[in-house]
């Protein structure tokens, strides 16, 4: 049984001010979850302080390290992901460089556009319910039952609370258990 922790610790590492204000904008967005966020403008400055934390999700931007060249980017990306999971942030790139940076250990990779508070948090998600391996992909269906699982069960839950609470309007949750008779 896999469930997304309330508390998501994240690290951040990005001097661009549109990716520290989508994650800030995130932070405050989503109430069912909590994020704490550690922040490093460098990959050199996460280690400065001799400590080796572990976090649900990594947030890298690219932008500044592509410039140096693309095997710069897949070792900092390979550095980082012994930290955890990597979700790194580009500009644009094409199907081989993401295919590379993945190699190297990113488990997703947000272009510009998806650089919005709804989508970093769906990739926040998608990471951690995959475990860190964007290889594999979460079933949506059991595959023996055809029912729901419990990723897509939260994932309708969480829409439904957010409908509700932005309709300002009630909704309801009936658990029935099927047991032997």
């Amino acid at each position: 049984r896999t469930e997304l922790p309330r508390i998501i610790r994240l690290l951040v590492v990005s001097e661009a001010a549109p990716v520290n204000n989508a994650v800030e904008r995130l932070c405050t967005s989503f109430s069912e979850d909590r994020y704490v966020v550690r922040r490093a403008t460098r990959p050199t400055d996460v280690g400065e302080s001799g400590e080796r934390d572990t976090f649900d999700a990594v947030l890298l931007d690219l932008k500044p390290l592509l410039e140096a060249g693309m095997t710069k980017a897949e070792g900092v990306v390979a550095s980082m992901a012994a930290l955890g999971p990597v979700i790194a942030l580009s500009g644009t790139l094409d199907a081989g460089a993401e295919q590379s940076l993945k190699r190297a250990g990113a488990a997703d990779c947000l272009f510009e556009d998806e650089t919005t508070p709804r989508g970093l948090r769906r990739a926040i998600r998608m990471v951690i319910s995959t475990g860190g391996n964007k290889r594999r992909t979460p079933r949506l269906f059991d595959p023996g039952t055809g029912l729901a699982t419990q990723f897509l069960f939260w994932e309708i839950l969480g829409l439904a609370a957010r409908r509700a609470k932005r309709n300002r309007d009630f909704f309801a949750l009936l658990l029935v258990e099927v047991g032997d008779l």
